[in-house]
């Protein structure tokens, strides 16, 4: 506390004993003379507040009795007297060093973050915690060509691919409401107005004490890579193409029985209803059931030329729902003929109420064909009343579907488990080597996987898992059991 002539009239203990020598050497001495130091600042601030101003200071230095300096924050402000007048100056101060440390400290950590973020090589970001951004690293900025204001709150967001937005910001505020990690996968529109797949992956933060701060990410330009999977996947297409083919090769002699039995029936009917018209007394009954049977007969033979033409038609891969046990159905009635000129006997073992599966049909029915194919393979040399073949579809898990496809032939010995999923290996004379390193990676690309063991007695049975139609095949990891 100050007279009008800023000599001491009153200090705190602490004043005395951090500031100054003691309280017989402050009061009635002048603030000028104790602090000479600060003199012409003061006396501005003294004419201010004698003339009935209040001044603030939030952060100044002041001298300490050991040569070191705290930094105050103060308030200073003019008292009056019993008479009314002003009486002199009054001023309150506290110490805020540590905070002037901590805040110093934290530009330069935040410093320290942005030097490191913008020599970075991914595009990182920030949020807080009401889930707009606030902050974009240079890698961010150049590669979208955008001021950091553009980017800032949701900005980000109109760069994105009208396609992706949707599922880009559902990933993003279910992972957030839920403060979980995320990664996720859209295209941002690059500096030169092009498209190009980035791979972003976000963690919340948080301070020491666990209070949520909002969340940190990095995304990375994965264009190369996504190319590379379309080119592997449009190869994979290819060769699952070619191997339908060749699979259609090895049933041409049971396709053309299939075909023959109808046609057969047709041409046997149309003679007979001629022979029926060319008579005087036709019975135009018998020539309607006849035409019926020749109707019926040509729906047959266009069934199997539709199966026949499904499975060598060349198509993108098309994801839609399907129910395994139709298609598992259709599939045995393509080899039927087959089954039955080398005398084996097909069992579909299928629980009813079964989920459907999400995949695309041609594919699956190719993966189920060459297996079935193989079993037959495998159970030529087999007595005749011993080739017999399960189809068995199980729900154990509430995700996924198991299909085991069993043979009681020449098993799998133990050094092939694995090579005989491997492109070009093979153990037929003539195979080719491909079927099951193409229906691998089927399955694979469907979100499950493939796998052999050996029966407890004799033959082999393998394996196949399918995600269920409510099970987004991305977020299942692809192993074996």
């Amino acid at each position: 506390m100050f007279d009008r002539e800023m000599r001491y009239i009153l200090t705190s203990r602490r004043w005395v004993k951090d500031y100054k020598l003691g309280e017989q050497n402050i009061i009635g001495r002048s603030h000028y003379e104790v602090f000479p130091e600060i003199t012409e600042r003061w006396k501005e601030i003294h004419r201010r507040c004698l003339a009935g101003a209040v001044e603030t200071c939030e952060q100044d230095p002041f001298p300490r009795l050991d040569g070191s300096v705290d930094w105050v924050r103060w308030e200073v402000r003019p008292w009056y007297a019993t008479s009314g007048e002003i009486g002199g100056i009054i001023m309150f101060t506290e110490v805020v060093t540590d905070r002037k440390r901590a805040e110093e400290s934290l530009r330069e950590s935040e410093a320290r973050f942005r030097i490191m973020a913008d020599t970075a090589p991914v595009m990182i970001w920030m949020s807080g915690t009401d889930k707009l951004c606030t902050f974009f690293n240079k890698g961010w900025l150049d590669f979208t060509g955008r001021a950091l204001e553009q980017e800032l709150g949701n900005g980000w967001a109109e760069g994105v691919h009208r396609e992706d937005i949707d599922r880009c910001l559902e990933i993003y505020t279910n992972a957030f409401n839920a403060r979980q990690e995320f990664t996720m996968e859209y295209r941002l529109r690059r500096f030169d107005g092009k498209y190009c797949w980035v791979l972003d992956h976000g963690v919340p933060r948080a301070e020491a004490n666990g209070e949520f701060l909002g969340y940190i990410g990095c995304a990375v330009d994965i264009a190369e890579r996504k190319r590379g999977e379309l080119e592997a996947a449009q190869q994979r297409n290819e060769l699952a193409h070619i191997a339908r083919v060749s699979m259609m090769g090895e049933l041409a002699a049971s396709l053309a029985h299939e075909l023959n039995q109808p046609l057969t029936a047709i041409l046997s009917n149309a003679q007979a209803a001629q022979r029926f018209l060319a008579s005087n007394t036709a019975d135009l009954d018998e020539v309607r059931e006849i035409l019926d049977d020749i109707v019926q007969d040509d729906c047959r033979a266009s069934e199997v030329i539709d199966r026949m033409r499904a499975l060598v038609k060349k198509e993108n891969l098309q994801f839609t729902t399907l129910d395994l046990t139709n298609m598992l159905g259709d599939v045995a009635l393509l080899l039927r003929s087959d089954a039955i000129l080398h005398n084996i006997r097909v069992v579909l073992d299928i629980n009813p109420g079964l989920p459907p599966v999400r995949g695309d049909r041609v594919q699956l029915q190719q993966v189920l064909l060459n297996l079935l194919l193989n079993a037959f393979d495998a159970m030529k040399d087999c007595a005749a009343d011993a080739r017999e073949i399960t189809v068995r579809v199980e729900h154990d898990d509430a995700r996924l579907l198991t299909v085991a496809v069993r043979d009681r032939g020449v098993g799998v010995s133990g050094d092939k488990a694995e090579k005989i999923f491997q492109p070009f290996y093979t153990t037929k004379r003539d195979g080719l080597g491909m079927g099951l390193a193409i229906s691998r990676s089927i399955i694979e690309a469907h979100g499950g996987y493939l796998w052999v063991r050996n029966n407890a007695d004799r033959g082999a049975t393998f394996y196949f898992t399918l995600p269920t139609a409510l099970v987004s095949h991305s977020s299942l990891p692809a192993a074996a059991p």
